[in-house]
């Protein structure tokens, strides 16, 4: 028995703790997203299964095409092809990639690779290539063709690049902000249905402004900051679950800035206690400029306050984000954490359990009455929050100050 719940706490702690190392291929790409086609199907899935010892293999034939069709526009800035096969090296000269929203009209992406080999290659037998797709505006489909010998096979292809849809967030980003002194070193971002909070405002300069709001603000831009860690809060109004969560790294010449170590965690109590829903290590980005990559939150449930935690970046001296997003939906279940603005209490039901919270100094007593009028608790309210389980059905909450005579009363739901 020991020995079963042993393994089973590494396998759940392996689900939450994941080095991006371990792979010549990248966990998450745009090619999740699209719908592929191509006129020799015979083992297509291989080409993106995430999985380098299985090859896609077009017999009889010099040539390969394969097209992906997008559900969302994408900025696309590079690639990744992998053989699979030590002895077979990528060529350039044999790849092309071709973008297009309309399948008429082809737009041939100019290929390059970076003259830092660190940061191009994948393994012996992988490439990461930089295109200037992005440049050329933001595309739903895309051809890959290849070339070369006869028998071509591949083990992977991946797309990168950042989302090309309404200011530049995926439909389902849970952050709602709006951005005040826009452009400008006192530009901020003021939470629509939640607070956003932040460790450090960022950077600014002369010729540079790298603050704190560009990271929800749904540009490309970067939030920066001095140091090797950063974190980014948003205080929901309502509790969300979050499914995903992305994160978008600026230009190929600042790496070093990238996140590498980093988390997201939750809380439902206002913050008094966290909960970590997923970790990754020694997560290394995709060379290329303003990658985004999503990642899974394994487990989801609903929370009200997230945090984004950067603990380490890729070596450099700055530590920066282009874009944060919280992936997910608000559950039709969710009920508002109630304010009382005269007694300033916070409260709530989840389960069969009511939560208050006391955001003043002074005391209260708080009493649970039935239906009918019948006194079922006493609690004394002190500065934090109390759990009251009660079984389910309709109750009144009656919080009494004990410094003054105000007096508040609810109906509550459990």
């Amino acid at each position: 028995m020991r020995k079963t719940l042993l393994l089973f706490m590494l396998s759940f702690l392996s689900l939450l703790a994941i080095s991006q190392t371990n792979s010549n291929i990248f966990h998450w790409d745009y090619t999740n997203e699209a719908k592929i086609t191509s006129a020799y199907s015979t083992g297509l899935v291989n080409l993106t299964d995430k999985n380098e010892a299985t090859l896609y293999t077009v017999v009889n034939s010099t040539n390969m095409e394969v097209d992906f069709e997008l559900a969302n526009p994408l900025y696309c800035s590079g690639f990744l092809v992998y053989s699979g096969n030590l002895q077979q090296k990528i060529s350039m000269a044999n790849i092309q990639l071709l973008a297009s929203n309309d399948k008429s009209n082809w737009t041939t992406a100019t290929i390059s690779i970076d003259s830092d080999v660190s940061k191009n290659t994948k393994g012996d037998a992988g490439q990461i290539m930089k295109v200037d797709l992005e440049t050329k505006g933001a595309f739903r489909y895309f051809k890959l063709k290849y070339s070369g010998q006869n028998n071509i096979s591949l083990a992977e292809f991946q797309l990168f690049g950042y989302p090309g849809v309404t200011n530049g967030n995926y439909p389902d980003d849970l952050i709602q902000v709006s951005i005040s002194d826009k452009n400008t070193k006192q530009e901020s971002a003021f939470g629509n249905n939640g607070i956003y909070s932040f460790s450090d405002n960022g950077i600014t300069g002369d010729s540079y402004i790298e603050v704190a709001s560009h990271a929800v603000d749904g540009l490309k831009n970067k939030y920066t900051v001095n140091g090797t860690s950063l974190w980014i809060q948003y205080n929901f109004e309502t509790d969300v679950i979050v499914t995903q969560f992305s994160i978008a790294v600026g230009a190929i010449s600042n790496t070093d800035r990238n996140p590498r170590n980093f988390c997201l965690v939750a809380s439902d109590n206002w913050g008094i206690t966290w909960q970590t829903l997923a970790e990754y290590s020694d997560f290394i980005f995709p060379a290329t400029n303003y990658v985004n990559m999503k990642f899974q939150v394994p487990n989801a449930r609903d929370y009200l306050y997230y945090r984004l935690e950067v603990t380490a970046n890729n070596g450099g001296d700055m530590t920066h984000v282009s874009e944060i997003q919280l992936l997910g939906e608000v559950p039709s279940y969710s009920s508002v954490k109630n304010i009382n603005s005269d007694l300033n209490i916070n409260y709530f039901s989840k389960g069969q359990k009511l939560f208050i919270k006391n955001n003043e100094t002074e005391n209260f007593v708080c009493n649970i009455y039935n239906l009918q009028g019948n006194l079922l608790q006493t609690i004394m309210l002190n500065s934090s929050t109390i759990e009251i389980p009660l079984n389910k059905g309709l109750y009144i909450l009656e919080a009494q100050s004990l410094q003054n005579s105000k007096t508040f009363r609810s109906k509550i739901i459990i």
